[in-house]
């Protein structure tokens, strides 16, 4: 029963101090320092003086009291007691020796000031080592009593750690009293092999699949890795994985010695850091030319792309930022974020309205004296607009139209249409009306050339790429809700293949573009190379910690089914029409050259095409379109093989 009794005292005084509550820790260690301090002092003197330990410790007894008080008042006015006991290391270490030092040296001076006898010099060096021993040591054996405690108090996430360098290291040290066990660290250096990091075992990335059974979450230790080494090792792993694990991984290099975040601000792998390209950073040369002190306005502000154009160029200070949108609550909410950023003089108007009102959007760049605008309003669903197409063609092609006249007759300086890599051999409405929206561009851009001097006239161009990550029209956002929904996620086509770029480059390389425009220019932008749909939908399962289920697996969690093409859905996108293209200033930015059909036909055949949306004439309106369009093949989905 004492025993009983004993063992819970015990338990509630560890519970106390794991509570962390700062007087009884406080408490706790200064009677821990008060018993070793005269100990540390009889122990020394018996070391130097064992025959004689009696005499010597009656001759020295003044140390006896005096170590207490000074000792004690020392280690309180040096902070001592102000460290976490869980989390010491070898820098806390360094500062007990310190202290110690300058304990002994105390002890020194106060014995000459009262005239007392002091012991031999070996003496107080034994003193020194023997002290930072014993109350270095006991802080030691009691972090790791209480990282025992809170291991049979909460359940650790078991983990590995892939990186055996300086942030894996960093990270182990970080993370190990925060709920985590750290079973083994992988590493690619075969000379850390069966080597160890703080007592944790290093192994080969091909022992992984050994212990994937126990593991909950694998962090990858690497701040500068690249994007080909984060899918080897997700492929890796992949192969091994026969459950579900998170894949988590630290901030990059530049994130953590700027400051913005720290190595244990963990975060999961996500698929915009696996199929975009290693950070593209602005060209100071080129970005922002022309924007500075500009009155530019940006339509489509409250769509993806348009609101993440209202970002950036907010940054460049434009004297005046015009936002044109058709949804009510799309632009309430881009207006809002944009108020709470610091403008640097910036003004903001907003305009609720469609594009395809020609007097609307003149009057707006009339009364705000507009100098360049970027045109992203656009109706981009392909399915939706397949089955609304004279709704299409009047948003995506009589809108450019309309703001081209406008930018024309307001003589504005720049006007630059967001294009897509569907415009080229169309295979869809949606790619044939952006198609016939870059020739309008082209036309005005030839008649501006014939009709105006070169300091007035206003330079049309565009930009063309393909897939936005995260973007309204994006698969990603549709595969994330399959995912939440636990499946199946529905791909159209094994082999299809689109090409991906995140948000933020494509609109910087947008911003880019102006800089560049010589007039009628249509611009690409590199977007590396084309990734599998069926790739990327297997790596979203794995990145958000479920298995795949199919034939080879019964019990994964997520499948995949093939449900076959959409109408006017290609298996592969392009960029170019007439394959030829040449570099610009910028290395991620090329320049097209394609024939487009004459002025005058282009608009004697719009005008037709306006008198058939009148009437709604759907078929008659899509010949027209086809005309215009030579390129557009209607019966692409009759040539595809079945998935």
């Amino acid at each position: 029963m004492k025993f009983k009794n004993v063992k819970i005292i015990t338990n509630n005084t560890f519970k106390k101090l794991l509570n962390n509550n700062p007087y009884f820790r406080k408490l706790l260690l200064i009677l821990f320092d008060a018993i070793i301090l005269p100990f540390s002092i009889c122990l020394s003197i018996w070391i130097v003086f064992s025959e004689g330990f009696k005499l010597a410790i009656f001759s020295y007894n003044w140390l006896l009291f005096s170590s207490f008080f000074i000792g004690i008042i020392v280690y309180i006015f040096t902070g001592q007691y102000k460290s976490l006991t869980r989390y010491i290391s070898s820098f806390s270490l360094y500062k007990i020796l310190f202290r110690n030092g300058l304990l002994v040296f105390c002890l020194i001076i106060f014995g000459v000031l009262i005239n007392a006898n002091l012991p031999p010099r070996s003496t107080w060096f034994l003193l020194w080592i023997i002290l930072s021993s014993l109350t270095g040591g006991y802080r030691i054996l009691i972090r790791d009593f209480l990282l025992g405690l809170i291991k049979k108090r909460n359940k650790f996430s078991k983990v590995l750690i892939y990186g055996a360098g300086v942030a894996g290291a960093q990270l182990i040290n970080a993370i190990r009293f925060e709920g985590y066990e750290i079973v083994k660290i992988i590493d690619d250096n075969s000379s850390l092999w069966n080597r160890s990091i703080d007592g944790i075992q290093i192994i080969s990335p091909k022992e992984i699949e050994r212990f994937l059974e126990n593991i909950d979450q694998i962090f990858i230790a690497i701040p500068t890795l690249t994007r080909n080494k984060k899918l080897q090792i997700l492929d890796q792993i992949k192969e091994a994985q026969n459950r579900s694990i998170p894949i988590i991984q630290i901030p990059s290099i530049d994130d953590i010695t700027s400051g913005r975040t720290r190595i244990d601000n963990l975060k999961p792998i996500s698929i915009d850091n696996l199929l975009s390209r290693n950070i593209v950073k602005p060209d100071k040369r080129i970005l922002g030319k022309g924007i500075k002190n500009s009155n530019v306005c940006v339509t489509g502000a409250g769509g993806s792309i348009g609101s993440e154009l209202c970002r950036q160029l907010l940054k460049l200070e434009p004297k005046k930022l015009v936002l044109i949108e058709n949804n009510e609550y799309s632009l309430y909410k881009i207006s809002q974020e944009l108020e709470k950023i610091d403008a640097n003089g910036t003004k903001l108007k907003t305009f609720l309205g469609s594009v395809t009102k020609s007097k609307f959007i003149e009057k707006i760049f009339l009364d705000n004296e507009i100098d360049i605008v970027f045109h992203a309003a656009a109706y981009k669903h392909v399915p939706l607009v397949e089955n609304n197409p004279i709704e299409a063609i009047i948003n995506n092609c009589f809108s450019t139209l309309n703001i081209c006249k406008a930018a024309s007759n307001c003589n504005l300086k720049n006007m630059l249409f967001i294009s897509t890599d569907k415009a080229v051999r169309p295979t869809n409405v949606m790619g044939a009306t952006k198609r016939l929206a870059e020739q309008i561009v082209c036309s005005f851009d030839n008649i501006e050339k014939r009709s105006k001097k070169q300091d007035f006239r206003t330079k049309f161009s565009m930009v063309r790429f393909g897939n936005v990550l995260g973007s309204s029209g994006s698969v990603v956002p549709l595969f994330m809700q399959q995912i939440k929904e636990g499946g199946p996620i529905t791909i159209t086509h094994k082999e299809i293949t689109r090409y991906f770029m995140t948000i933020k480059e494509a609109v910087l390389l947008v911003i880019h573009s102006i800089t560049l425009s010589r007039g009628g220019d249509i611009f690409l932008l590199d977007m590396g190379e084309p990734v599998k749909i069926k790739k990327l939908a297997e790596q979203m399962i794995i990145l958000s910690g479920f298995k795949i289920k199919n034939e080879d697996n019964l019990d994964g969690d997520i499948s995949i089914e093939y449900v076959g093409l959409r109408p006017g859905e290609k298996l592969y996108e392009e960029l170019l029409i007439d394959a030829k293209s040449e570099p610009t200033e910028h290395h991620l930015i090329y320049r097209a050259n394609e024939k487009s059909i004459s002025e005058e036909l282009l608009f004697s055949k719009l005008n037709a095409i306006e008198k058939l949306v009148e009437q709604q004439k759907t078929e008659e309106t899509l010949l027209l379109l086809s005309e215009c369009v030579p390129e557009w093949n209607r019966n692409y989905l009759n040539q595809i093989p079945e998935s």
